[in-house]
């Protein structure tokens, strides 16, 4: 029995196939013959219209020519200047719409010849006209009335050429109508055995399509069921990453203000020994070269311990308010002379609606303008692409630096935000440090992308303020 519902099944789905290929190879043929048919029959609808063109172009031809006679201002012979390449481009166009008939293709050669007749008949009026010192005179007029001729047999036979074509359109319609019908019928067999498949594979399979739905809503929801955790885990995650910055970050607050207390006072001593040296021993070139040498460093060793605790410190803000998109032009108006330096070109992907910030303006600009000033120095000049793109998730809003520098591997990420961290010849590596306080204190969050030869893209993320 289950064979012999299987042959079934077999023999009408080939049937069907079957019937819908001699369906398709039907459709497919008369479909091409209307098409050829109507792009004929576009072609020589077009060809009435650029005859009607031809006229009109032809007519602003004359109308210059007389008032040019009339005023004798130059002026007016632009149309007829331009006249020659236009018309004999006019023609040309015509011609490939009717290049499948000879006849029409034998009055476009008188057309094109009378045309060429009365654009010289115009030449020889204009030369006489200005041999006459601008007056019309017999000759002129004689010349005019074999023009006009001229433009008479032009408009005939233009005329000729649309009578002919108008009525290859009345002959071509039929035959469009005709093949429109046939499509009409196929289409119709076609649905009637796409009805007949459907119905014939409803009932046969009714039972197995239940099931698979049912095994499909199963797999639906195991996998919302699966994005939904995937979701919790990378916002945890986030979460976890934040906590880490800010641990990491806390830990290196608490190791700057042991390394000042622990340095601070040696320095103090220090400098107090050297004062005291310089005043008891006798002063000679060698020894003060020494002694300013032990102070120099002295003092170096604590302007860096200063710029550590300055960095790692609590931030006194001074809050104002302040738009994202103003605060991003103002802190790139700041590195304006490096970016036109450097040939870098900025690309900002505002929001309309721009994010209000509560922040200490001055102090974010700083931290802003570190990253911007180390994407600068990553990216090959005249070639760097810095883009800035704002987006904003429920009340935070996101500022995303992207340049398309060296960028950095993992290793060189995972120390980054580190004080006295730096590949720069001069830098003292505390730059990002300070940006991350800043951020840090103001409630927001940064983050860093990169991979080497692809470029850095650094995250900025701040709460938006209160009425915005």
């Amino acid at each position: 029995m289950k064979f012999y519902i299987d042959r079934k099944i077999k023999i009408g789905y080939f049937s069907a196939y079957f019937l819908l290929i001699v369906c398709y190879l039907l459709f497919f043929t008369t479909n091409n013959q209307m098409l050829e048919e109507a792009e004929r029959n576009d072609n020589t609808k077009e060809s009435v219209t650029k005859l009607e063109l031809l006229l009109s172009q032809l007519k602003d031809v004359e109308i210059g020519f007389r008032e040019y006679l009339l005023v004798g201002d130059e002026q007016f012979l632009d149309p007829y200047c331009l006249a020659g390449p236009e018309l004999e481009n006019s023609v040309k166009n015509i011609r490939n719409l009717i290049d499948n008939n000879p006849e029409q293709q034998y009055n476009l050669d008188v057309l094109q010849g009378l045309i060429n007749q009365r654009l010289d008949i115009i030449s020889q009026e204009i030369n006489m006209f200005k041999q006459s010192n601008n007056i019309v005179n017999d000759a002129i007029k004689k010349l005019s009335y074999n023009g006009k001729l001229t433009v008479d047999s032009i408009r005939q036979t233009v005329l000729s050429l649309q009578t002919s074509q108008k009525a290859l359109i009345n002959i071509k319609k039929p035959q469009l109508i005709g093949f429109s019908k046939t499509i009409r019928i196929i289409n119709l067999g076609s649905l009637i055995i796409a009805t007949l498949i459907a119905i014939y594979s409803l009932f046969t399979y009714t039972q197995e399509y239940k099931a698979r739905r049912k095994s499909d809503e199963q797999t639906l929801l195991y996998r919302k069921q699966l994005e939904q955790r995937i979701e919790q885990l990378n916002i945890v995650n986030e979460e976890l990453t934040h906590l880490k910055g800010i641990e990491k970050f806390a830990a290196t607050g608490r190791m700057a203000r042991m390394i000042a207390h622990e340095v601070r006072n040696p320095l103090t001593n220090i400098g107090l020994a050297n004062d005291q040296l310089r005043e008891i021993i006798n002063a000679n070139e060698e020894i003060n070269m020494l002694v300013d040498m032990i102070k120099r460093n002295s003092e170096r060793i604590g302007d860096l311990v200063s710029k550590l605790l300055n960095s790692t410190k609590f931030v006194e803000l001074k809050l104002s308010s302040i738009s994202v998109n103003d605060l991003i032009d103002d802190t790139l108006e700041m590195d304006k002379d490096r970016i036109e330096l450097n040939g870098i070109k900025v690309e900002k992907k505002y929001l309309a609606n721009s994010c209000g910030l509560l922040v200490d303006v001055d102090k974010v600009k700083i931290a802003l303008l570190n990253i911007i000033v180390n994407a600068i120095e990553a990216m090959e000049p005249q070639k760097g692409i810095l883009e800035i793109t704002i987006s904003r998730l429920s009340n935070i809003c996101i500022i995303i630096l992207k340049d398309n520098g060296t960028g950095m591997d993992t290793e060189f990420l995972s120390k980054l935000f580190e004080p006295f961290f730096t590949s720069k010849e001069k830098g003292n590596g505390l730059g990002l440090t300070n940006t991350q306080n800043i951020i840090l204190h103001h409630k927001g969050n940064i983050t860093v992308k990169s991979e080497v030869g692809k470029g850095t893209s650094f995250t900025v993320s701040l709460p938006v303020s209160y009425g915005y």
